[in-house]
């Protein structure tokens, strides 16, 4: 990996901090069919609400009768529940790879204005202390970036899941705790890897936002259940043709 990113650094004209932009856009791009699938994922279990409140009417306070019926509604539609994890698993990998290949170019003492962003070190790491007063580093702005960027990204992505799926506006607590897990997870990681690494994570959310948004966009549930309507509809009325052909 320190290899792919001095490669990028050199496409960027020896500039560390647009190599690792570079990177992400690259890494970002070519992950978007994940994001995809996700969406379309989402649209079909926004398709499917119907019927999973016919089944818990059913099934009143059986949880296991439930979760069995919803699982079996789930592989005859092709809807697979954890397919939203692949994309966030995919970005975590690459987050370590992108580590690794950072501590080998700080391990190798490798320096120069190169791997400077805006006066701050990005092969620095931050070192968070309590007394925040006198001990503040112009470093921890990465941090904080990354918590930012990484808590408006949850926030977009929430606000699209309520659009595709209504009923988790009731889910409460749960819900507003979920907003916050990963950007601390994000901002405590951020405080023990080189600046490097957090700016690549600050990168990352905001160019996965966007493309999100545009997917989301193109690919909206309304847009997606519109269409599997209509050809549910044409194979329909096919079947019948022919049936009626067959009858004759």
């Amino acid at each position: 990996m320190n290899y792919v990113l001095e490669f990028f650094q050199t496409l960027c004209f020896g500039n560390f901090a647009l190599g690792i932009f570079l990177f992400t856009v690259v890494i970002n791009v070519i992950l978007s069919p994940t994001n995809i699938k996700q969406q379309k994922s989402m649209a079909k279990q926004a398709r499917l609400r119907p019927k999973m409140e016919e089944l818990k009417e059913k099934y009143g306070d059986d949880r296991m009768k439930y979760s069995t019926a919803v699982n079996e509604l789930n592989q005859q539609e092709g809807v697979n529940p954890m397919g939203g994890c692949l994309p966030m698993l995919l970005k975590m990998i690459v987050l370590i790879f992108v580590y690794n290949g950072v501590l080998q170019i700080v391990n190798s003492g490798e320096k120069g204005s190169g791997f400077s962003l805006f006066g701050l070190d990005l092969l620095e790491t931050p070192k968070f202390n309590i007394d925040i007063i006198n001990h503040w580093q112009p470093i921890w702005i990465i941090p904080i970036l990354c918590f930012l960027a990484s808590f408006g990204s949850t926030i977009i992505s929430n606000i699209n899941q309520k659009h595709i799926n209504p009923d988790m506006a009731n889910q409460g607590g749960s819900m507003k705790l979920m907003l916050f897990i990963m950007p601390v997870f994000s901002l405590i990681i951020a405080f023990g890897v080189p600046g490097a690494v957090g700016f690549y994570w600050i990168c990352s959310n905001i160019v996965n936002t966007a493309i999100q948004l545009v997917v989301s966009n193109i690919y909206s549930a309304d847009k997606i259940i519109a269409k599997e309507t209509a050809e549910s509809g044409i194979k329909r009325r096919k079947y019948e043709r022919e049936k009626m052909k067959q009858g004759e």
